[in-house]
C-alpha cells in the first residue's frame, strides 16, 4: 500500500520499472497512478468513471478513502473522500446531514449530485 508520506519521500521509485502499464512520465507520475489505483480499489463504484477523468486530467489523488472527522476523540462526521491537506470532503447523498459539521470544522464540501465533479475540479485548483 502506497502512502502520501511515501510517495513524498520518493519510497516508491525503485518499483516504478516493474510498472509497464503506467505512464512513464516521471517517477511521481507512477506513484500517483498507483495511488490512484488504490483508490479505485477502495471508492464507491458509482464515482469510478469521474474519478478517472479526474486521474486523467493530472489531478492529485484523494488522501482518503472512507475517512472519519473526530472531535474530542469521537467520531462526528464521515466523508467519501478527503482531500486533508486542502481540508476538502465529497460526501455521498447517505452522507449529506454530516455537511453542516464538516463546514463548522472548517471543511469545504462538495455534495455528490448534479455537476459535482466540476465543483470539485474548481475547489482543488482553489
Amino acid at each position: 500500500m502506497a502512502t502520501r508520506k511515501g510517495l513524498e519521500n520518493n519510497d516508491y521509485n525503485p518499483y516504478s520499472q516493474h510498472l509497464p502499464d503506467k505512464p512513464a512520465g516521471s517517477h511521481q507520475g507512477v506513484a500517483n497512478a498507483a495511488v490512484w489505483d488504490q483508490v479505485m480499489d477502495q471508492v464507491m463504484e458509482s464515482l469510478g468513471d469521474a474519478l478517472r477523468v479526474l486521474q486523467s486530467e493530472g489531478f492529485s489523488p484523494p488522501d482518503e478513502v472512507g475517512y472519519e472527522l473526530e472531535d474530542t476523540g469521537q467520531v462526528v462526521a464521515e466523508a467519501e473522500l478527503a482531500w486533508t491537506n486542502k481540508r476538502l470532503v465529497v460526501l455521498m447523498p447517505h452522507q449529506q446531514d454530516y455537511q453542516e459539521v464538516w463546514l463548522k470544522h472548517q471543511w469545504k464540501v462538495i455534495l455528490v449530485e448534479a455537476d459535482w465533479l466540476t465543483a470539485l475540479r474548481e475547489q482543488i485548483n482553489g
